[in-house]
């Protein structure tokens, strides 16, 4: 029967069995830990166990281990939090850093970056659409003098990534100065006016060789008739309207509507359908361009162009 069954379960009782334990160490293997006192390292006399755990390795009137909430502080890497780089003024995290290299805590009742939670104690919450960015540069900082709100964008921009590299190119890969009247801003970013140009030349140039080596486009473009005679020639053995009128370089009909000039088979296509919607384009499922029959055009949206397109080139249908 232990000492705690003899005694009456009051504060009393508990720190008389402090006093008759003394200063002996713990009998637990490789554990320097004063008997009686809290195994964190805190100095803390630990609670006497109501019952026996084996889950805990607790046994009935005697010590704990832990106080309850200080078996965390064992696990730490550092005994504190973070440590002051007085060169830097930096606060570098010393606790559980992330493979980005920011450091993480528990706040509440789940885990968060422990730059933004110092940020909030003393600013308060971060705004909505933005993000902290480390003005030192050190990802485990966790000074909030050294944090700033920015949006993603700028965020981006201010870091070594290549988009930030991008952004500070003055001229392109050849040479050219990204002035206002020589950009070309899209959705994928800037491009060269003069290099585009003189890619469409080269791809021009090089369509137009193609073309004179192809004897049925090459037919077909000087094949054109009078503005009285029928836009297309129907044929029989494949079903396919052949455009009588201008052909591109790509071997595409062309067709003056409306003041400006559009694909031969778009048009058809929208005349005996229905509007093309917004974002497909018009596959040919008989695999000639001039034809402008829209019972061989289906609308498709371009991945599953480019990949009817390689399948046909692959079977020879297409060159």
């Amino acid at each position: 029967m232990s000492l705690m069954g003899c005694l009456p379960d009051t504060v009393e009782s508990q720190d008389l069995l402090r006093d008759l334990w003394g200063t002996g160490m713990c009998d637990a293997a490789d554990c320097e830990a004063p008997f009686g006192h809290c195994h964190c390292g805190c100095g803390e006399l630990a609670p006497i166990a109501k019952k026996t755990t084996t889950r805990y390795g607790h046994t009935k009137g005697q010590p704990v281990r832990y106080i309850n909430g200080h078996y965390q502080r064992s696990t730490r890497l550092s005994p504190v939090d973070y440590l002051v780089d007085k060169e830097s003024g930096c606060w570098v995290w010393q606790r559980h850093i992330t493979p980005s290299g920011y450091g993480d805590m528990r706040d509440g009742r789940r885990m968060r970056v422990a730059h933004r939670v110092y940020y909030e104690r003393l600013f308060g919450k971060v705004p909505d659409g933005k993000v902290l960015d480390h003005l030192c540069g050190n990802r485990a900082c966790v000074n909030p003098d050294h944090l700033e709100a920015v949006t993603h964008r700028e965020n981006i921009l201010r870091g070594e990534t290549v988009a930030a590299r991008r952004a500070a190119q003055t001229e392109c890969i050849h040479g050219h100065p990204f002035t206002p009247e020589n950009t070309i801003v899209g959705p994928r970013g800037r491009n060269c006016r003069t290099c585009q140009r003189s890619a469409i030349r080269k791809a021009t140039r090089r369509r137009y060789a193609e073309l004179s080596s192809d004897p049925v486009l090459r037919a077909l473009r000087r094949s054109r008739r009078s503005l009285s005679s029928p836009e297309y020639f129907v044929d029989r053995s494949s079903g396919c309207w052949i455009w009588q009128g201008h052909l591109d370089v790509y071997g595409y009909g062309k067709k003056a509507s409306k003041g400006r000039t559009v694909r031969a088979h778009r048009f058809y296509f929208e005349l005996f359908k229905e509007p093309i919607p917004e974002g497909l384009m018009i596959d040919h499922l008989c695999r000639n361009r001039a034809c402008v029959n829209p019972s061989h055009l289906e609308p498709v949206t371009a991945k599953e162009n480019a990949r009817r397109r390689y399948v046909a080139q692959r079977e020879g249908m297409i060159s």
